[in-house]
């Protein structure tokens, strides 16, 4: 299912609490992010950071504490281990599956665990990553040439030591 027409955000670096709504049970839940945004989730193996986490496979678990064993094949969809947002602001795809022990983001597909005949799914969606203290490129006023007019319209080189100008379209007075 896609649900990228509304993205959520969150702040740079924020960990994130996945929740999955999911009625059944003997399924795990993977989270999958596109850090690169290079239109592929790279997940040749647990260890790559796109694959977030995941709540059992091959009897590993993986969160934003990294990968431990997990001892149950069966720890319920809804206990996700949390991950984190990347410290880059900027737009992600992150990938929500339900699945039976398959790292593969497209979900399982051999003839005895395929995805969707064992009542698994995938949800997309965007998630905005923003700087919190809402500050992006800032300028300086040294970056922008100084435009100074006296009071006739006139445009001056230098303001004089004594009156009224108009510097980058403010008054001031010396």
């Amino acid at each position: 299912q896609d649900l990228t027409d509304t993205p959520v955000e969150v702040p740079m670096g924020a960990v994130i609490t996945p929740s999955i709504d999911w009625q059944g049970s003997f399924m795990h839940s993977y989270v999958f992010a596109d850090w690169n945004n290079n239109q592929v989730f790279e997940a040749t193996s647990t260890s790559s950071n796109e694959v977030a986490a995941f709540n059992y496979y091959n009897g590993q678990k993986k969160g934003n504490t990294g990968i431990t064993s997990q001892s149950s094949n069966n720890p319920g969809v809804a206990n996700i281990p949390t991950f984190v947002a990347p410290a880059t602001p900027g737009t992600y795809r992150v990938r929500f599956k339900v699945d039976w022990n398959s790292i593969d983001p497209a979900g399982c597909i051999l003839p005895t665990n395929e995805i969707l005949k064992n009542g698994g799914g995938i949800v997309d969606v965007l998630l905005r990553v923003i700087d919190p203290s809402g500050i992006q490129n800032a300028t300086t006023d040294s970056e922008k040439e100084t435009i100074i007019h006296d009071l006739s319209g006139r445009r001056s080189l230098s303001a004089a030591k004594r009156g009224v100008y108009i510097i980058n379209g403010k008054k001031v007075v010396k």
